[in-house]
């Protein structure tokens, strides 16, 4: 039996680690070990406090400036003068949206780069935010706040600075550069509008030039003695007494009928003045040269006025006494004007009535004849009508014109920028040290909890 040798090796055993050292978590030996982990996060953390306003770019204390704008919309073009149609209405919901959407509109032309361009032009805002344009426009607009007051036509706009006359000068400068960029774009508008009328003047001109002309090709073709004169087109009484003759006269008398009833008609419900200035328009009644008369003695009372004469001046009295006697003149003359036009029109009604009178009295009628007639007069109301429509049309290029000298109100100003005496924010040194002493005691907490963990994951050996 083979027996094991008394000299047989004994087992190897691998080497064990340290044994890990009693109390390594007591304060004391922590902080020993790991006061420099403790240093480098309050560091860290109070440093990063104290640097948080400057990385937000933080200013203050900051002052703030405010203009308050009703913002009026640009009137738009009326073109029913024009085409004779009634204006298209809107209903209130789409007149919200229309007026949001223009109040939208006006905020970003605010704070748009051509009005903030124009701004930096005034009062040396180029040279006091730096001299950069570049610069102090991305300056501005980070200052810059613009608002529509919820329900209303009010325009706000703000404006933040450390500088409180910088702030005030600001909201100055931006609020006049919007409203020369709105006069500018309103009287584009109005030029724009006047060269539209006046391709539709031109449009009209031609169109009753073309209706006179076939006009007077129908009054040739049947005979018929047409001419035009100031009122309107008439017909030569130059007929015998026959059927085509006293049509042609009922005709005259119809046309004349109408004019006077144009005229009665203008001289409806007016005051003295228009009332006087319309019969002055009205051609042989020997009117026009007493109100040309009038307008000069009103226009040499109202140079009298400019030279800074008072009312109570000689002169100015005088000439006052001598208008208004003018006045009453031309207001009992106008007065009298209508009541010849009455009577006349009374007259012409009879011999009207009497005309068709005669025609119904006749047994034979030329069909052909009053066939032709009827196109002639129906030729005739068209051109009258267009007549019409281009006179219109020549009022409402001059009040277009007048409107062209006459300044835009855009815009009212019911809160101008003032200077601030207060700040509206505490400022970036307050945000330091405010920041700075509320990480202290986070730092201290997170520096324990991260030494602790760091025992915990490296610990002391004994």
């Amino acid at each position: 039996m083979v027996h094991a040798s008394a000299t047989e090796a004994p087992p190897v055993h691998s080497p064990q680690k340290p044994a890990r050292a009693p109390g390594r978590f007591r304060p004391g030996k922590i902080l020993a070990r790991w006061w420099w982990l403790v240093v480098i996060v309050m560091v860290v953390v109070i440093g990063c406090a104290y640097k948080l306003p400057d990385w937000f770019k933080m200013r203050g204390p900051l002052y703030e400036s405010t203009a308050l704008l009703e913002v009026k919309p640009i009137p738009e073009f009326d073109s029913s003068t024009t085409t004779g149609s009634a204006p298209i209405s809107s209903g209130p919901s789409t007149h919200a949206v229309s007026t949001s959407h223009f109040m939208s509109t006006q905020e970003e032309i605010v704070k748009a780069q051509a009005t903030l361009e124009l701004a930096l032009k005034k009062m040396d805002l180029l040279n006091r935010l730096g001299g950069n344009q570049i610069v102090a426009i991305d300056r501005i607009r980070t200052s810059l706040r613009v608002s529509q007051k919820y329900g209303t036509d009010l325009l706000e706009i703000t404006f933040r600075d450390e500088d409180p006359l910088l702030a005030q000068d600001a909201v100055t400068a931006i609020f006049e550069s919007y409203n020369e960029r709105r006069t500018e774009l309103e009287m584009q508008l109005r030029d724009d509008r006047i060269k539209a009328l006046r391709v539709q003047l031109g449009d009209k001109h031609d169109r009753v030039a073309e209706l006179r002309q076939r006009l007077m090709r129908m009054a040739e073709n049947e005979g018929i003695v047409w001419q035009e004169t100031d009122e309107a087109s008439s017909v030569k009484k130059n007929v015998p007494k026959s059927n085509e003759m006293n049509e042609k006269l009922l005709y005259e008398a119809q046309r004349e009928k109408e004019q006077i009833q144009y005229h009665l008609k203008r001289l409806t419900d007016l005051d003295v003045e228009e009332l006087i200035r319309i019969s002055s328009a009205i051609p042989g009644i020997g009117f026009a040269e007493h109100y040309k008369k009038y307008t000069e003695a009103q226009d040499e009372l109202e140079a009298k006025k400019a030279t800074g004469l008072a009312d109570n001046h000689p002169d100015i009295q005088q000439k006052t006494k001598v208008l208004e006697d003018m006045r009453a003149s031309l207001a009992k003359r106008a007065a009298n004007v209508k009541k010849a036009l009455d009577f006349k029109l009374e007259s012409i009604n009879h011999r009207i009535e009497k005309l068709n009178d005669s025609l119904n009295q006749q047994q034979e009628v030329d069909s052909t004849r009053s066939r032709s007639l009827q196109e002639f007069n129906i030729a005739r109301k068209e051109y009258q009508s267009a007549l019409n429509i281009k006179d219109q049309l020549e009022v409402k290029y001059d009040i277009e014109k007048a409107k062209l000298v006459m300044p835009p109100i855009n815009h009212v100003i019911h809160e101008r920028p003032t200077r601030p005496s207060v700040p509206v924010t505490k400022g970036r040194d307050f945000y330091t040290t405010l920041f700075t002493l509320i990480s202290v005691p986070f730092a201290a907490v997170g520096a324990i909890i991260l030494i602790y963990l760091a025992e915990a994951v490296f610990p002391r050996r004994a």
